[in-house]
């Protein structure tokens, strides 16, 4: 199994390509996500989602069913068990159910997506999550998502302003995260389309064609921006804002897209930022170093913030944490972090 670090720097995003997978299945109310393997690993993946989501006091469980491979299975292969899982699942009426193939069931070859491909009475997507024969965190995300825009096309396409795309739904601060993004929406005037996937149901996933961009919680490489605008000719912005740069970055790109005018919008961003540099204006003049250091696209945005605060970074500041926050809420938290660690060196 590999276990990488998330190309995000924050925590929460440990595990391998199953566990990466079940952050977007698990959160399609109408779903149902079927890992394809031993009971063991099923056990592992949903106590590791149900501790996550009671320390948010979500006390509903996704609905997950197991295939339960055992030695017979692995001999013989585990086709037949998918078969009548897949049927078992269907008896509980979802919209959809979403196959999630684990390391056992590509090690032994079972033909998950063949199976997956038969005359079923409703949608059942594969998804390929053989971690330890390649994969991350991140690919098994990825592949989810991409997996689940095959569900796109069976709805209602109306629709209109920016499809939230990939926010990473087992990250503490997810609604404070889309609650800034909506803020700076809202001031534009531009409404949210669909959170794919975010407490969506597959039923509703229509309305993603309908779009007019999608807004993607991060995007490294481009990746995914590039996939959806092939298959829905959907521009792609890739990645939440950080620090005043990326904030009034977005509302520039937003306002282009939607032909309005941004004047006034980024003026008040900017007065928002310093408003926030007032409030911590006892971190003024500090040398720090962030840990761990800003990635090189986010080096930029990073630099905006610090020097919106008035800091400095130097390889011998006093080392603060850095997680890319996202607008002015992520920024505050930050901050108050670095406030503590700042003045406890210099107690």
């Amino acid at each position: 199994m590999t276990s990488k670090t998330s190309l995000s720097n924050t925590y929460r995003y440990g595990g391998c390509t199953l566990t990466g997978a079940l952050a977007v299945t698990a959160f399609v109310p109408d779903g149902i996500s079927i890992i394809h393997g031993p009971s063991g690993c099923a056990h592992h993946h949903v106590s590791l989602l149900h501790s996550t989501l009671m320390q948010y006091d979500i006390l509903p469980m996704p609905r997950i069913m197991s295939t339960g491979l055992g030695e017979r299975e692995v001999i013989f292969g585990g086709e037949e068990s998918l078969e009548e899982t897949i049927a078992a699942a269907i008896e509980r009426s979802p919209h959809a159910v979403f196959v999630i193939s684990t390391c056992v069931a590509g090690t032994i070859g079972d033909d998950t997506e063949g199976i997956c491909r038969r005359e079923w009475e409703i949608p059942v997507i594969p998804i390929d999550c053989a971690g330890f024969l390649g994969g991350s965190f991140s690919d098994g995300f990825s592949r989810a998502l991409t997996g689940l825009s095959s569900l796109i096309g069976t709805g209602d396409a109306c629709g209109e302003g920016v499809n939230i795309v990939g926010e990473r739904n087992l990250e503490v601060e997810v609604e404070e995260n889309f609650r800034e993004v909506e803020r700076i929406l809202e001031r534009l005037d531009i409404p949210v389309n669909v959170r794919f996937v975010r407490n969506t149901p597959a039923s509703g996933f229509g309305r993603f064609a309908g779009g007019n961009v999608n807004l993607f919680r991060e995007d490294p490489v481009g990746a995914l921006s590039r996939f959806f605008a092939d298959k829905y000719r959907i521009p792609g912005i890739a990645g939440f804002p950080t620090g005043p740069a990326g904030s009034c970055r977005l509302i520039r790109r937003l306002s282009g897209i939607f032909g309005c005018d941004a004047t006034d919008a980024i003026r008040e961003e900017e007065a928002r930022w310093q408003d926030l540099a007032s409030d911590f204006s006892d971190l003024r003049g500090e040398r720090i170093a962030l840990q761990p250091p800003a990635t090189a696209g986010e080096w930029a945005d990073a630099l905006s913030l610090v020097s919106c605060i008035g800091c400095t970074v130097t390889d011998t500041g006093i080392p603060v944490p850095w997680n890319g926050p996202v607008g002015i809420g992520g920024a505050r938290q930050m901050l108050r972090i670095w406030r503590r660690c700042l003045h406890a060196r210099h107690v």
